[in-house]
């Protein structure tokens, strides 16, 4: 995951730029607000069509680019979903003993199925505003409860299986509240100052209907600021927080749900279930004030790592009992009538070695503890 950083990074970056090339292009004659386009995702495409159209190839490569990298992501969804469709809906639970000829013949018509909903679902986007926007904000409102799921269970010790599914649902019920209450009542988004004072006109009918519209734009803009209900004011959450929003709302209800409903004890929590975070956030805290963070579950000793201690010393020997190696010959050459003494063997130097290693990092171990 962490590989990906510096990817995202970059990429973040050069859009972020082209974004601030594209309102200082168009500060003075904005391309919506003057009718040469229907919707923001076109700025890019017209930008690019406006400036490098003189260079013979560009823009076909642009558009090249631009479905290259759609259908790339498109068809690796379409195989994964056709993948775990099969497996694990109808080779575990339809038809066990389904033959390769046949389960190939099923992914290509899931893939199909998967294909035309994809298809159908577009014209679903196309009233969601940005595909980019659309996109985020439904995986915010899947992803952030599910991921709240997880971080209730691993992180807190004392959440029963009660708080965890009335927490999940209360985070899909208020993830989807204002993912649509936002479609529904559009939040008023403030925007950088934009004007059409730059755009070429041709007579001044055009410069007439022009100015009209804009001002029957900003009245309009006015009187639905007026008329907007209190509630509307929950809406204005950014679609970028709604996986944070969600995971908030699931943690909170779960804990408060467990609370009433009894918490989990610490003897009947699986250690290797739920992750020491403090042991490892604050591994230079004294150990017993990290014990106190552990809500009274009981982990192995042996198997917290604290990040201030280096981890090559907790290589110790499961078995201390010094076992010998069988040497290779239990006879030995025999010179001039006499046998030779065995060569020197550093088996047991060795093991003892390792012993001394072993109790020398339990003793540093526990100094840490």
């Amino acid at each position: 995951m962490w590989i990906n950083v510096p990817g995202l990074f970059a990429l973040l970056s050069l859009t972020s730029m082209a974004g601030i090339l594209i309102y200082a292009h168009y500060k003075d004659c904005d391309p919506l607000t003057n009718g040469d386009i229907i919707a923001s995702d076109q700025l890019l495409p017209l930008f690019v069509m406006e400036l490098l159209a003189f260079i013979p190839g560009l823009p076909g490569l642009f558009v090249a680019c631009l479905f290259s990298g759609a259908l790339s992501t498109v068809s690796s969804g379409l195989n994964s979903l056709a993948a775990v469709t099969l497996q694990d809906i109808i080779r575990s639970w339809i038809v066990k003993d389904l033959s390769e000829a046949r389960a190939t013949l099923a992914s290509k018509i899931i893939s199909f199925s998967f294909g035309l909903l994809m298809i159908a679902l577009t014209f679903v986007a196309a009233q969601l505003g940005g595909i980019l926007q659309a996109a985020l904000a439904l995986f915010g409102m899947i992803g952030g409860p599910l991921l709240g799921l997880f971080t209730l269970g691993v992180l807190f010790p004392c959440a029963n299986w009660i708080g965890a599914i009335v927490g999940l649902f209360s985070g899909l019920i208020m993830a989807f509240w204002v993912g649509i209450g936002a479609q529904i009542i559009k939040p008023i988004i403030p925007r950088a100052p934009i004007s059409i004072a730059g755009c070429p006109v041709d007579n001044s009918t055009n410069i007439t209907t022009t100015l009209m519209s804009a001002i029957a734009n900003v009245t309009t803009e006015s009187s639905i600021l007026e008329e907007r209900p209190p509630i509307a004011a929950m809406y204005t959450l950014s679609y970028m927080w709604y996986s944070g929003f969600a995971v908030m709302v699931v943690v909170f209800v779960g804990l408060v749900v467990s609370a009433i409903t009894g918490f989990t004890k610490p003897d009947e929590v699986d250690s290797k279930l739920i992750c020491p975070l403090f042991d490892s956030l604050f591994c230079c805290l004294p150990a017993s004030w990290r014990r106190k963070f552990r809500c009274g579950v009981k982990y192995d000793e042996d198997t917290i790592i604290p990040c201030c201690v280096h981890t090559d010393i907790f290589d110790t020997v499961e078995d201390s009992s010094l076992k010998p190696v069988p040497s290779v010959s239990k006879d030995f050459d025999t010179i001039n009538g006499s046998v030779s003494a065995p060569p020197p063997s550093y088996t047991e130097s060795t093991d003892i070695d390792r012993a001394s290693e072993t109790s020398s990092a339990k003793v540093t171990y526990e100094t840490y503890m």
